[in-house]
C-alpha cells in the first residue's frame, strides 16, 4: 500500500524539441545510425533545471523514444528537463551497445546543458523493463571506463540517482527462472540481446556485478504478478543494495504486471517526483511511508 505523499510543486510551463541527434552510432555491419532524443524542458527565463535521461523498454527490440512524452511532461512540469533517448536495438547490435548510447547521451546533455538550460550537477535516469536495466548500468558505471563509449571523452557521465521500474538486474538468476518455468520466449529475448550463451556473459551484464559502497540512491518499482520479469528482481537488486550501504527503496504494487497502467498512476509520479527532489536536497527528511 502506498500512503500519499506531500511534494511541493511549482508548475512550469514546457516546450519540446524534437528528433535532436546525439550521436551517428556504428551498427554491428559497421553502417551508420543515427540516434535521436526528444527534450521536453522547464521554461524558466534562464534558470538551470535537473535532468532526468528517460530510457524506454522493450526487450532491447523496440526503441520509440516518442512513446511516453506524455507522462513525462508531468516531470518537466515539475521542474525537471526530461531527455526520452533512443538507442541501438538487437536488430543494429547488441550488449553493451545499448548501455555505450546511454551513457553517450548522458555526456552529450551535459556538452549542450548551457543550450538546454540543462544544471548538469544534477542528472537522474529512469526507465522500465529493458529501459530499467540500462538506466541501472549506466548509474552503475557510469565514469567507468567500461561500456563508456568513445564520443565526447572530456564529458562526465556520472548521474546523481536512478528509478527503475519492473527491470532484470541478476541475469544468471534469471536464466533459472525462465528455464524452470519452461519460457523459451523469454530466453530467447536475452540471449538475442547477450549474443553469447554462456556464464561469464550473464555475470559481466547484470548491473548487481558493478554495485559499490559510493553507488547512486535508487528507486525501484515492480509489480507482484509480472509474468515477463519476475518481481524477485528487484527484491534482489535491492537487497544487494542495501547490503552495501546504498539508498534505495522498494516499492511492490500488489498484483500489478509488467508495464502495467498501474505505474503511470499520480499516485506513483508523485513517489518518482520525491525521490528525485528528495535527492537533490537530501539533508530534508522524506514524510510517509511505502
Amino acid at each position: 500500500m502506498i500512503q500519499q505523499r506531500s511534494v511541493s510543486r511549482v508548475r512550469y510551463d514546457t516546450r519540446m524539441y524534437c528528433g535532436i541527434t546525439y550521436t551517428q552510432a556504428r551498427t554491428a555491419r559497421a553502417m551508420a545510425l543515427p540516434l535521436q532524443l526528444h527534450l521536453i524542458s522547464p521554461i524558466g527565463g534562464g534558470e538551470r533545471f535537473p535532468l532526468l535521461v528517460y530510457i524506454g523498454g522493450g526487450g532491447w527490440r523496440i526503441s520509440a523514444p516518442d512513446r511516453h512524452l506524455p507522462e513525462l511532461a508531468f516531470f518537466a512540469e515539475n521542474g525537471f528537463t526530461v531527455a526520452s533517448i533512443g538507442y541501438r536495438t538487437t536488430a543494429h547490435d547488441g550488449f553493451p551497445a545499448q548501455i555505450e548510447d546511454v551513457r553517450t547521451a548522458i555526456r552529450f546533455l551535459r556538452l549542450h546543458a548551457d543550450q538546454f538550460h540543462i544544471d548538469p550537477e544534477h542528472v537522474y535516469v529512469c526507465g522500465g523493463s529493458a529501459g530499467a536495466y540500462l538506466a541501472a548500468m549506466a548509474a552503475l558505471t557510469g565514469g567507468r571506463a567500461k561500456f563508456r563509449g568513445a564520443e565526447y571523452p572530456d564529458i562526465p557521465d556520472t548521474v546523481s540517482g536512478a528509478i527503475c521500474l519492473y527491470g532484470i538486474y541478476d541475469f544468471p538468476k534469471l536464466m533459472v527462472t525462465l528455464s524452470t518455468e519452461k519460457n523459451t520466449e523469454g530466453q530467447s529475448v536475452v540471449w538475442e540481446f547477450l549474443k553469447n550463451q554462456d556464464m561469464l556473459t550473464l555475470i559481466e551484464a547484470s548491473p548487481t556485478r558493478y554495485i559499490a559502497a559510493d553507488s547512486v540512491p535508487f528507486l525501484l518499482l515492480h509489480g507482484t504478478e509480472d509474468r515477463l520479469v519476475p518481481h524477485q528482481q528487484s527484491i534482489l537488486f535491492h537487497d544487494q543494495l542495501a547490503q552495501s550501504q546504498v539508498p534505495a527503496e522498494l516499492v511492490l504494487l500488489e498484483g500489478a504486471g509488467h508495464a502495467s497502467p498501474d505505474f503511470s498512476q499520480p499516485e506513483i509520479q508523485s513517489l518518482e517526483l520525491e525521490f528525485l527532489k528528495n535527492n537533490l536536497h537530501p539533508q530534508q527528511q522524506r514524510s510517509g511511508m511505502i
